[in-house]
């Protein structure tokens, strides 16, 4: 398909989301014909810890979450354009697929789903979806579709299959199609909706609303009041799209897509709120479960939860440990290697905690001079809200960041806070008020949002409605008890004041004897959630973080390719350890030895580090969409 022009929601898609695999971001993407020039203005803003595209991608080499560009061998047309740029508003949806050539070795389509399954000849949705073909050149026999979700809620699986899926189908086997799909809500998928109509709106809204729940007196009560306005806001302007996003529709949308495919039986890789999704398709389509991995498991039942004290309230059980498994990962590391090096686990400990508490009575100014005749530079505070909420960003994927975010401490004990600034929430959501001005007689470009999407699919999903600030309190003294991480931890409170509720909830549980056990990939939440599922089985991986991709373990990612190609499941009780370390090299492959490794192994430990490197699954401490920068 030859490139054509995309819209302006499109556009903003693209550049929030998609990979650009190998090198480095592209300073300029310009496709002539389709208006598409965009220089290094946006910038991935907290799949992963907030953080740093400045930080975190300069020191660690990661592929960028960003622009999709060209690539090295990509082909032009005879003015020059990229051939399969996609124009995603081009596509008819329909009910069977029909497939366009995309990005370059990529097939794109939109499937026409029922917007109510209830009514399955009312109005539509249009689901996009990103297709990795399968190989099966070398006679291999096809393995059929399997379906990818990177969790959020909120994340988008077209943007992943197209960033990480030749690393996906690396793990999984080149007879397997990969499949990403946007979730109803999100990215491509249609219709969609906007809290605000341009970014300048979005600013003034949140660069007021509290990151953190406990940094004065009022902001918790902040949270709720800004919370119950963001639940009206949408209540009012997308009521008729925000019915439709839940969990169990989206459910069915897998069901359509793998139905669509030729298979009645779902073949799927879920993280993190991937695996709510996971679980519950398997609830509702027992039957109809082929291969399905749920990683990093969430608690559904407490996902689902109708009453206050449960919503949200146990994913922190295991953040204290992660952040203490890098105090004492630092201790055996060495002074050489991190910065806050002292004789014990607890002491280290004690020193980031005399760090944060410093912080909430003195927070350090910061002025950022672009060059010596900068007259305008930028200016800001770095406060413990920011330091915290990067810090348990960084818990998600210890292996990846770990060592880089104590050596950063080290260096905010001696006052260099520069860095700390480029992370800051006020900092970006202060980009969102500067002015775009558009060409006379054109508006701005809608703004996609930050929060917006994912608590759409996860405050609808719950029946709670009206609480009080006084059981909102309540939760989070709860949450305090189990987590010194409550206060960063804004889900509970940001639903609180959430209207909409899905049309379709999940009224159901989750004890069903499914026609292929599951696979759990976890700890706590995924014995609980084991206990259900009949023959499942838990694999526990021996690293702190989130999902299996939060490090790199050869014994996870061969069990996981033996579930999908045969069936196998491993031994009840099994732990993986593995390659990966928190102050380990930059380069995980120079670390083992590969030369009593098969070549299979080789590419499967090669395919796992790469996806801990470019780890994708959202968190909630702050937005994971991008904000706009000049």
């Amino acid at each position: 398909m030859s490139a054509q022009a995309l819209s302006n929601d499109e556009k903003a898609h693209l550049q929030r989301h998609y990979v650009n695999e190998g090198g480095e971001l592209p300073s300029q993407v310009d496709f002539e014909g389709t208006h598409l020039r965009r220089r290094h203005r946006r910038r991935r803003f907290l799949h992963f810890a907030g953080l740093s595209l400045l930080v975190f991608v300069a020191v660690h080499k990661w592929s960028r979450i960003g622009i999709v560009s060209p690539t090295p061998n990509a082909i032009h047309d005879e003015n020059g354009l990229h051939a399969y740029a996609l124009n995603w508003s081009a596509i008819e949806p329909s009910e069977e697929f029909e497939w366009h050539k995309c990005y370059d070795n990529f097939e794109c389509a939109r499937l026409s789903v029922p917007l109510d399954y209830s009514n399955p000849d009312g109005a539509k949705a249009a689901v996009a979806v990103s297709k990795l073909a399968a190989n099966v050149s070398s006679g291999s026999k096809y393995g059929g579709p399997v379906l990818i979700n990177p969790g959020g809620p909120g994340g988008s699986g077209v943007a992943v299959v197209l960033g990480l899926g030749k690393q996906i189908q690396s793990i999984i086997g080149e007879q397997f199609d990969i499949i990403g799909f946007d979730p109803r809500g999100v990215g491509l998928t249609t219709p969609t909706f906007y809290a605000f109509p341009d970014k300048n709106e979005a600013g003034l809204f949140y660069i007021d609303f509290p990151m953190n729940t406990n940094t004065s007196v009022d902001a918790l009560g902040k949270a709720y009041a800004y919370s119950d306005i963001m639940g009206s806001q949408i209540a009012y302007s997308s009521r008729n799209v925000t019915e439709y996003v839940s969990t169990p529709l989206v459910a069915r949308d897998m069901f359509s897509i793998s139905m669509a495919m030729g298979y009645e039986k779902l073949q799927y890789w879920g993280f993190s709120y991937g695996t709510v999704l996971g679980a519950t398709f398997s609830a509702m389509f027992p039957d109809n479960v082929g291969r399905v991995v749920i990683d990093g498991v969430v608690d559904s039942e407490n996902y689902y939860a109708g009453e206050s004290s449960c919503l949200w309230s146990n994913n922190l059980i295991d953040t204290d440990a992660a952040l203490l498994d890098i105090c004492k990962a630092c201790v055996k590391a060495g002074p050489e290697k991190c910065g806050l090096h002292e004789d014990s686990a607890e002491l280290v400990l004690e020193r980031i905690n005399k760090l944060l508490d410093g912080l909430k009575s003195q927070p350090i100014p910061v002025v950022k001079k672009s060059s010596e005749h900068d007259m305008t530079p930028e200016y800001g505070l770095v406060n413990y809200e920011t330091v915290k909420s990067v810090i348990f960003g960084v818990l998600y994927n210890t292996h990846t960041a770990g060592a880089f975010l104590f050596n950063m401490l080290a260096e905010l004990e001696k006052g260099n806070a520069l860095p700390w600034f480029q992370m800051s929430p006020a900092r970006a959501f202060r980009s969102l008020l500067a002015c775009d001005c558009p060409a006379p007689g054109h508006e701005l470009p809608q703004f996609y949002g930050l929060f917006e999407h994912t608590l759409a699919i996860a405050c609808g999903d719950t029946p709670l409605e009206n609480e009080s600030l006084e059981d909102v309190q309540k939760v989070y003294d709860d949450i305090a008890k189990i987590s010194t991480f409550a206060d960063v931890w804004g889900m509970h409170v940001r639903c609180s004041g959430w209207k909409v509720k899905g049309k379709e909830r999940f009224q159901g549980n989750f004890k069903h004897n499914t026609s292929h056990p599951l696979l759990l990939i976890g700890n706590t939440a995924a014995n609980k959630m084991s206990k259900d599922f009949e023959g499942s089985v838990v694999l526990t991986q021996n690293t702190s973080g989130h999902c299996s991709i939060s490090g790199t373990s050869l014994c996870t990612h061969k069990a996981i390719r033996a579930y999908f190609q045969n069936g196998t499941l491993p031994e009840k009780g099994t732990i993986c350890e593995a390659e990966s370390q928190i102050f380990g090299s930059n380069n995980l492959l120079d670390e083992v030895d590969t030369s009593i490794m098969s070549t299979e192994d080789i590419k499967l430990l090669e395919a796992a580090y790469t996806l801990q490197q470019n780890y994708f699954v959202p968190t909630h401490v702050l937005p994971h969409s991008n904000l706009v920068r000049k």
